[in-house]
């Protein structure tokens, strides 16, 4: 499938600079203390405020989500194998379906990176749920924190720094364990971007996210993962729209897999980066 050939001004898809967050307001005398998952975690399904960010992201999008395609047509086409690329390992299925049985979102991301750990080589995924990145406020100041986040190994941040460093991941998985937060319909027929506040958010979150990370690297393009309970999205980012694969059961279907085993074995122009830039270096030639 082709990318719309309607271009996004920059200014509209990177958004405005970043702002200094204002320190947070001391709670009113009186107000009870809690740690309920929505206030301690706000990207997390559970998060029951709309966030404005959020919501502003999605907007700025609406319309430029393509799909669905199949999971196959998208990663023949954004992901080929070559003659040098190595057979897959078999898939334990059994090992995804832990990571889709978990009750809670946050009890999905350590079963994932070790169902997918079979299909990453020369990269690494790491649970970056609960650290943002001090310096990827590039849309509207919103810092983020990707459930996953995939580093090559050569870029994994080194100790005692911050995990979560957009500037240097090669991709992220967000996920979700909550079927109103489905950011696109399952049914033929009917609008793809579904018109509920969750379904929008999840939207912008997804956005966001992605823009910070083309925002902080020299990219073409973008490849990130949608999980919700046991259903998956691939999606592929560009600067005219993003492109979306049917959701498929990854505890069933290997796509998900697949996609790790050849991003893998990809090049960093097929994952995205752009070989037409290199960073500049003071005082060298």
């Amino acid at each position: 499938m082709a990318d719309s050939d309607a271009t996004v001004p920059p200014s509209n898809f990177y958004g405005r600079p970043p702002k200094t967050p204002k320190p947070g307001k001391t709670p009113a005398p009186g107000t009870p203390h809690h740690d309920r998952l929505s206030s301690t975690t706000p990207f997390t399904s559970t998060a029951l405020e709309n966030d404005p960010v959020f919501v502003q992201a999605a907007v700025e999008m609406k319309g430029k989500f393509v799909g669905p395609v199949s999971p196959e047509v998208f990663l023949d086409r954004y992901l080929p194998t070559s003659a040098a690329t190595p057979a897959m390992p078999q898939v334990d299925y059994a090992a995804f379906q832990r990571v889709a049985s978990q009750s809670k979102e946050l009890e999905m991301y350590e079963p994932l990176i070790t169902a997918l750990l079979p299909f990453c080589q020369g990269i690494e995924l790491l649970n970056t749920s609960g650290v943002e990145d001090p310096d990827s406020g590039v849309f509207s100041g919103r810092r983020i924190k990707p459930d996953i986040s995939c580093y090559k190994n050569e870029c994994v941040p080194v100790a005692d720094s911050c995990i979560t460093q957009a500037h240097l991941m090669s991709t992220c998985i967000e996920v979700k364990n909550n079927y109103e937060d489905e950011p696109f319909t399952l049914k033929k027929n009917e609008e793809f971007e579904v018109d509920t506040s969750s379904a929008r958010d999840t939207r912008g979150q997804l956005t966001v996210y992605a823009n910070a990370i083309q925002a902080l690297q020299s990219r073409t393009h973008t490849l990130t993962i949608f999980i919700n309970k046991s259903r998956c999205r691939l999606m592929h980012w560009s600067k005219s729209c993003t492109v979306v694969t049917d959701a498929f059961d990854y505890t069933k279907e290997n796509w998900l897999a697949t996609f790790f085993w050849r991003f893998s074995h990809a090049d960093d122009t097929t994952r995205g980066v752009d070989p037409t830039f290199s960073p500049y270096h003071h005082g060298g030639p």
